[in-house]
């Protein structure tokens, strides 16, 4: 009892684990990689974990009572193992069935931490192969992040997210610069800035397929 290890089983309302669940609910690998927010759903998940490994089952169905981000019946798998105490690396899988589609995800992630420095680079890519009828269009999905702890209350992240809605299309893709910096004032109350440039269109070899640039702060 209270063991971090061992073999864990949830059912009720949740989110699949599946990526690299990163807190920030706007990086294209949750947005657009099948772990919106709000897209919690009624499911169980088996897990088993290990200081070296750790391996985690979710399956889910639509959510009956709410119309919800997220409006399949599903399952997801996970593994990560630990290379070294400063690496890690993972490999996951989601199938995803509405009325309308079916979609099938695959990808990797990987996590490294600089010590002296107090530094994690994490990074994670996805493509996702969504069947509508007899089409299909593959999507790509990756985030680079690197979150620096500069003392105890504070955290700093810088990342960088691609994202294609349609390899086949020219002009489809789009990059986001991320910065967000957390200020943990308390247990209970936190101060964040939040801000993104993000670029349309720029690995197109067509200038005019290029979008706008937009930021907010």
């Amino acid at each position: 009892v209270g063991s971090p290890e061992g073999l864990f089983v949830r059912v009720g309302r949740l989110m699949p684990v599946f990526g690299l669940r990163l807190a920030e609910h706007d990086d294209y690998t949750r947005r657009y990689g099948g772990v919106p927010l709000y897209s919690e759903s009624y499911g169980a998940a088996v897990e088993y974990i290990k200081n070296q490994y750790e391996a985690h089952v979710s399956g889910w169905v639509k959510d009956p009572l709410i119309d919800a981000a997220r409006r399949d019946n599903g399952g997801a798998a996970y593994v990560e193992t630990r290379l070294t105490e400063a690496a890690a690396v993972g490999a996951e899988g989601m199938v995803q069935v509405t009325t309308d589609d079916k979609q099938y995800r695959g990808g990797l992630t990987g996590k490294y931490l600089l010590k002296g420095p107090s530094v994690l680079f994490q990074a994670e890519v996805q493509v996702d192969n969504q069947h509508i009828g007899p089409c299909y269009v593959t999507a790509l999905i990756s985030y680079v992040m690197g979150s620096w702890f500069p003392r105890e209350d504070m955290l700093v992240d810088v990342g960088w997210g691609h994202f294609d809605e349609n390899l086949r299309i020219k002009g489809l893709d789009r990059d986001a610069l991320d910065l967000n910096v957390h200020w943990f004032t308390s247990s209970h109350f936190e101060a964040l800035l939040d801000a993104r440039v993000e670029l349309i269109g720029q690995a197109s070899s067509n200038v005019n397929a290029s979008g706008p640039t937009g930021a907010y702060v």
